[in-house]
Protein backbone atom coordinates (compact mmCIF):
# COMPACT_ATOMS: atom_id res chain seq x y z
CA UNK A 1 0.00 0.00 0.00
CA UNK A 2 1.45 3.62 -0.83
CA UNK A 3 0.16 6.65 0.95
CA UNK A 4 -1.46 9.19 -0.64
CA UNK A 5 -0.57 11.86 1.68
CA UNK A 6 2.74 12.76 2.66
CA UNK A 7 4.35 14.94 5.62
CA UNK A 8 8.01 15.59 6.37
CA UNK A 9 8.01 17.67 9.50
CA UNK A 10 11.32 19.53 11.02
CA UNK A 11 9.61 20.20 14.77
CA UNK A 12 12.07 22.90 16.17
CA UNK A 13 10.60 26.29 16.44
CA UNK A 14 12.71 27.51 13.72
CA UNK A 15 11.50 24.41 11.92
CA UNK A 16 8.53 23.74 9.52
CA UNK A 17 6.15 21.68 7.88
CA UNK A 18 6.42 20.56 4.22
CA UNK A 19 3.23 18.52 2.33
CA UNK A 20 1.91 16.99 -0.02
CA UNK A 21 -1.49 16.43 -0.35
CA UNK A 22 -1.63 14.23 -3.27
CA UNK A 23 2.25 12.99 -2.50
CA UNK A 24 3.77 14.68 -5.73
CA UNK A 25 6.60 17.30 -5.67
CA UNK A 26 3.75 19.76 -7.56
CA UNK A 27 1.63 20.27 -5.19
CA UNK A 28 3.90 20.41 -2.12
CA UNK A 29 3.35 23.33 -0.17
CA UNK A 30 5.68 24.65 2.76
CA UNK A 31 4.74 26.60 6.52
CA UNK A 32 6.51 27.78 9.31
CA UNK A 33 6.00 25.54 12.83
CA UNK A 34 3.02 27.14 14.23
CA UNK A 35 3.94 28.21 17.60
CA UNK A 36 1.20 26.25 19.91
CA UNK A 37 -0.29 23.08 20.20
CA UNK A 38 -3.63 24.33 19.20
CA UNK A 39 -2.65 25.76 16.03
CA UNK A 40 -0.63 22.98 14.88
CA UNK A 41 -3.51 20.81 16.06
CA UNK A 42 -5.91 22.92 13.54
CA UNK A 43 -3.33 22.58 10.45
CA UNK A 44 -2.74 18.91 10.67
CA UNK A 45 -7.26 19.11 10.86
CA UNK A 46 -7.01 21.38 7.75
CA UNK A 47 -4.41 19.44 5.83
CA UNK A 48 -5.77 15.57 6.51
CA UNK A 49 -9.42 15.66 7.03
CA UNK A 50 -10.34 11.99 7.84
CA UNK A 51 -7.72 10.33 6.17
CA UNK A 52 -5.99 7.47 7.58
CA UNK A 53 -3.42 7.32 4.39
CA UNK A 54 -1.31 9.56 5.42
CA UNK A 55 2.47 9.32 6.48
CA UNK A 56 4.48 11.82 8.01
CA UNK A 57 8.73 11.15 8.30
CA UNK A 58 9.32 13.11 12.00
CA UNK A 59 12.97 14.67 12.55
CA UNK A 60 13.75 12.54 15.75
CA UNK A 61 14.89 15.14 18.87
CA UNK A 62 17.29 13.28 20.88
CA UNK A 63 19.54 14.62 23.96
CA UNK A 64 23.08 14.99 23.45
CA UNK A 65 25.60 14.47 26.34
CA UNK A 66 27.30 17.90 26.05
CA UNK A 67 23.81 19.87 25.96
CA UNK A 68 23.20 18.56 29.69
CA UNK A 69 26.42 20.30 30.55
CA UNK A 70 24.84 23.63 30.16
CA UNK A 71 21.60 23.83 32.48
CA UNK A 72 19.83 26.30 30.01
CA UNK A 73 20.58 24.89 26.68
CA UNK A 74 19.40 21.53 28.69
CA UNK A 75 15.97 23.18 29.67
CA UNK A 76 15.45 24.20 26.12
CA UNK A 77 16.21 20.85 24.74
CA UNK A 78 13.98 19.08 27.62
CA UNK A 79 10.91 21.46 26.55
CA UNK A 80 11.67 20.49 22.23
CA UNK A 81 11.76 17.18 23.73
CA UNK A 82 8.10 17.36 25.87
CA UNK A 83 6.54 19.72 22.68
CA UNK A 84 8.22 16.89 19.62
CA UNK A 85 6.53 13.39 22.07
CA UNK A 86 3.09 16.13 21.75
CA UNK A 87 3.35 16.39 18.11
CA UNK A 88 3.87 12.65 17.90
CA UNK A 89 0.53 12.23 19.69
CA UNK A 90 -1.00 14.59 18.20
CA UNK A 91 -0.40 13.13 14.89
CA UNK A 92 -1.03 9.43 15.57
CA UNK A 93 -4.93 10.87 17.21
CA UNK A 94 -5.42 12.21 13.67
CA UNK A 95 -4.76 8.50 12.48
CA UNK A 96 -1.60 9.44 10.86
CA UNK A 97 1.19 7.11 10.50
CA UNK A 98 4.42 8.47 11.58
CA UNK A 99 8.40 7.57 11.14
CA UNK A 100 10.93 9.35 13.63
CA UNK A 101 14.45 9.70 11.70
CA UNK A 102 17.37 11.29 13.17
CA UNK A 103 19.11 13.71 11.46
CA UNK A 104 21.78 11.41 10.76
CA UNK A 105 19.90 8.42 9.24
CA UNK A 106 17.82 10.97 6.92
CA UNK A 107 21.17 12.91 5.72
CA UNK A 108 22.57 9.21 5.34
CA UNK A 109 19.22 7.44 3.26
CA UNK A 110 19.76 10.72 0.83
CA UNK A 111 23.46 10.17 0.71
CA UNK A 112 23.89 13.76 2.14
CA UNK A 113 26.00 13.07 4.93
CA UNK A 114 29.29 13.55 4.93
CA UNK A 115 32.26 11.64 6.05
CA UNK A 116 35.65 12.23 7.45
CA UNK A 117 38.06 15.50 6.72
CA UNK A 118 35.09 16.70 4.61
CA UNK A 119 32.08 16.88 7.89
CA UNK A 120 34.60 18.24 10.11
CA UNK A 121 36.18 20.80 8.22
CA UNK A 122 32.20 21.89 6.89
CA UNK A 123 30.73 24.58 9.29
CA UNK A 124 27.27 24.29 10.47
CA UNK A 125 26.18 27.23 7.76
CA UNK A 126 27.78 25.32 4.62
CA UNK A 127 26.15 22.06 6.01
CA UNK A 128 22.68 24.48 6.26
CA UNK A 129 22.82 25.58 2.74
CA UNK A 130 23.71 22.26 1.32
CA UNK A 131 20.68 21.26 2.17
CA UNK A 132 19.01 24.02 1.05
CA UNK A 133 20.11 23.48 -2.28
CA UNK A 134 19.48 19.79 -2.64
CA UNK A 135 15.74 20.81 -1.33
CA UNK A 136 15.89 23.61 -4.59
CA UNK A 137 17.10 20.63 -6.73
CA UNK A 138 14.06 18.31 -5.73
CA UNK A 139 11.52 20.83 -5.27
CA UNK A 140 11.78 23.68 -7.73
CA UNK A 141 8.75 25.46 -7.92
CA UNK A 142 9.29 26.17 -4.07
CA UNK A 143 11.69 28.69 -2.52
CA UNK A 144 14.12 26.68 -0.08
CA UNK A 145 15.03 28.78 3.23
CA UNK A 146 17.14 27.50 6.36
CA UNK A 147 13.51 27.17 8.04
CA UNK A 148 11.88 24.99 5.63
CA UNK A 149 14.54 23.09 4.10
CA UNK A 150 15.32 20.45 6.21
CA UNK A 151 11.17 19.59 6.37
CA UNK A 152 11.69 19.90 2.32
CA UNK A 153 13.97 16.96 2.03
CA UNK A 154 11.98 14.88 4.76
CA UNK A 155 9.39 14.96 2.89
CA UNK A 156 11.19 14.37 -0.28
CA UNK A 157 13.06 11.42 2.01
CA UNK A 158 9.01 9.84 2.38
CA UNK A 159 7.78 10.59 -1.15
CA UNK A 160 10.93 8.71 -2.44
CA UNK A 161 10.93 5.59 -0.12
CA UNK A 162 6.57 5.50 -0.66
CA UNK A 163 7.16 5.30 -4.19
CA UNK A 164 10.42 3.29 -4.94
CA UNK A 165 10.73 1.33 -1.61
CA UNK A 166 7.67 0.85 0.63
CA UNK A 167 8.88 -2.35 2.59
CA UNK A 168 11.63 0.78 4.05
CA UNK A 169 8.42 2.35 5.45
CA UNK A 170 6.65 -0.56 6.71
CA UNK A 171 9.56 -2.00 8.54
CA UNK A 172 9.88 1.61 9.89
CA UNK A 173 6.92 1.87 11.49
CA UNK A 174 5.87 1.02 14.93
CA UNK A 175 3.96 -1.91 15.39
CA UNK A 176 1.08 -0.24 17.00
CA UNK A 177 0.42 1.76 13.49
CA UNK A 178 0.76 -1.10 11.43
CA UNK A 179 -3.23 -2.37 10.91
CA UNK A 180 -3.89 -5.62 9.34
Amino acid sequence: MKFKRIIGIDPGATGGIAYSPDATIQSTKVVKMPSDFQSTNQFIKDITPGMDDTLCILEKITMHPNIARDPAKAMRLQKLIRNHEQLKTLLQVHHIKVIEVTPSSWQSELSLKLKGRAAKEETREQRKNRYKKFASSKFPQIKATLWNSDALILLYLGMFKNEFHPTWIWDKLPPEQIEF
